[in-house]
């Protein structure tokens, strides 16, 4: 390893650029990525993305699946073939990047994304030495981890089916979840196949199942679910309001799909200012900061929209000052 010809050559690649647009914003860039979104992310939950430790490797699990069924496998392997270096060095990276997601107080599953090329070569180092072990061996690290991805894939749509039941912004697209019974049929009959001894086929038709169901997901069942997103439903009626503000908390997809800076209210006397000087203004919050502001000066403002944000807890509300009627 030549650690400080890589961070020299780390250096000479980034550090222009970083000058570069630090120079050109004043710095502001510069303060917001390392020590808002980067040092500030890491030391404290930012936009409810918390959680217990567990939850990083959860994002692993999830990013690798299916073959994450074998990574307790690889994982050990990587271990104990060490004195490989090529390997050991994806060991120490895979490990290294879910240890420090592990402690960073902000989880998000794309932070771990960087760990999936390592994890990728553990996971197909161990296979391929799986397929050149005797029988006996092959069924000593099959055997469990084909009954986890089978009992998981069963689980899936049918977790999927009560989730979207339980979650009223979802009721109306829960039948969405029966697409997902790809997977289980597929992994059932790679499951088949490991019992008749057929160990490649079983693990190519595993991988095609996950490809097919990762299309029907991300180009059928996603777009579906994403319409019922508040956000979307609401930025047709807001995207020609001006100006448009939050109050404490909203949803960061506003910002994207308006293409704009939202500017925080201050305080209530500002929340106050903002509804008596902007007839044509909208303030997104969340039904539980809006009770920090006083009922009386919110019942002076209509409800533009209001519905729960899709996979968390916060229900955004978007609100408009009252237009007086003259007549």
């Amino acid at each position: 390893f030549r650690p400080w010809f890589g961070i020299l050559l780390l250096l000479a690649i980034c550090l222009p650029w970083y000058i570069k647009v630090g120079l050109d914003t004043n710095w502001e860039w510069t303060k917001g990525f390392f020590f808002q979104h980067n040092l500030g992310r890491f030391t404290g939950e930012m936009e409810g993305h918390g959680g217990i430790f567990l939850i990083t490797p959860g994002y692993i699990i999830l990013g690798l699946f299916p073959f994450s069924a074998f990574i307790i496998q690889a994982v050990t392997k990587g271990w104990k073939e060490r004195e490989n270096d090529f390997l050991f060095f994806n060991w120490i990276a895979a490990l290294s990047i879910v240890l420090f997601f592990t402690v960073s107080k902000t989880k998000l599953p794309n932070y771990t994304v960087p760990a999936y090329p390592f994890f990728a070569t553990l996971l197909g180092s161990y296979l391929v030495s799986l397929f050149t072990k005797s029988k006996s061996e092959k069924e000593t690290g099959f055997k469990s981890s084909n009954w986890f991805l089978l009992i998981f894939s069963i689980l899936v749509p049918v977790g999927a089916y009560i989730a979207f039941s339980l979650d009223e912004s979802l009721l109306s697209v829960r039948n969405v979840a029966f697409l997902l019974l790809i997977l289980p049929i597929g992994i059932l009959w790679a499951f088949f196949k490991f019992q008749k001894s057929e160990y490649r086929q079983a693990a190519k038709i595993t991988a095609a199942t996950t490809i097919l169901t990762s299309l029907v997901v991300f180009c059928i069942a996603m777009p579906i679910v994403d319409r019922q997103n508040p956000v979307i439903k609401c930025v047709e009626q807001v995207k020609n309001s001006s100006p448009i503000v939050f109050w404490e908390k909203y949803n960061p997809a506003f910002s994207f799909y308006l293409k704009r800076p939202i500017r925080e209210l201050k305080d209530s006397v500002d929340f106050r200012n903002f509804v008596a000087n902007n007839p044509n203004g909208v303030i997104i919050t969340t039904t539980k900061k809006i009770k920090d502001i006083d009922p009386k000066l919110v019942l002076k403002t209509d409800t533009v929209s209001k519905g729960k944000d899709l996979f968390e807890t916060p229900v955004t509300l978007v609100l408009r000052p009252k237009r007086i009627n003259l007549q």
